[in-house]
Formats: C-alpha cells, structure tokens, sequence
C-alpha cells in the first residue's frame, strides 16, 4: 500500500502536470493541435498526388490516430457567472459528455450518456463518482499540505 503522504506528492505532481498541458493547449502546443492542423492541412489540399493520398490515408486510418482522437470523456468549462446547467452529448456511443463551470465558492457539474451504450453507466452516477473523487482528492491534499 502506498503511504498517504506519498500520494499526497503523486497528486500534488499530477495537478501541475495537468496545469502544464492546460498551458501547452492554451498555446497551441499539445499534440492534439497538431493533429487538428494536419487534418485541416489535408482537407485544404484540392486534388492531392496519389502519394500525398497513400500518406494521408495511412496518417489518418492509423489505430493509433484513431485512438487519438476517440474521447470516450468529452469535457467543456463553460465560465458564466449565473447559476446556468450547460450540457452537451457525448462525441462517441459509449461515452460522456461532461460540463463544469467553476464558482468562486464551488463547481457545477453536469454530465451525459447514451442510454443506449452497455458501456457507460447513467450520468447521475457519474457525477457522484466524480464528487467522491474530488472529496477524497481534498482531504487528502489538506492532510498532507506541504
């Protein structure tokens, strides 16, 4: 079992990685812009060479790319002032969608899902999951502060 307080610095390090890439998409830099640039790219091209179309076709068909680019938790801040629920569906079949608008003194969540999907359960459950998370998350952050 790992010890409390070393959790306590795993998450301390996961929240700033976190606050890094937030900054690398802010400013264009994580790897999924890139990705949208390439696509944009392509779509652009008039009448792409038959070698242009095999690269292409072998970027964008790739199972990783596809991977890449498959959000089973599809996320949005929506900043508003006013107590407003904003929701979104899910951008795959067996996913979510998933809203939060940050409060000067508390988080609005709301959540989405196919009922259709075996693979998710039902947004209210989510919800409670995440709120678990993030109690858990701060009492251990407010145990251990360094």
């Amino acid at each position: 079992k790992v010890p409390r307080a070393e959790c306590a610095n795993l998450l301390r390090t996961a929240l700033k990685r976190h606050q890094d890439y937030t900054q690398e998409v802010v400013t264009g830099q994580a790897f999924d812009r890139h990705l949208l640039g390439l696509r944009h790219l392509a779509a652009s091209l008039d009448k792409p060479s038959e070698e242009e179309f095999k690269a292409l076709q072998s970027l964008f068909t790739d199972p990783t790319y596809i991977l890449a680019n498959t959000y089973r938790l599809s996320t949005s801040q929506v900043r508003s002032l006013d107590d407003v629920a904003v929701i979104f569906g899910p951008v795959v079949d067996n996913g979510y969608g998933f809203c939060y608008n940050i409060h000067s003194n508390s988080v609005q969540f709301t959540a989405s899902s196919f009922r259709t999907s075996d693979e998710t359960e039902p947004p209210a459950q989510l919800l409670l999951q995440v709120a678990h998370a993030l109690s858990d998350m701060f009492d251990l952050l407010n145990a251990h502060s360094s």
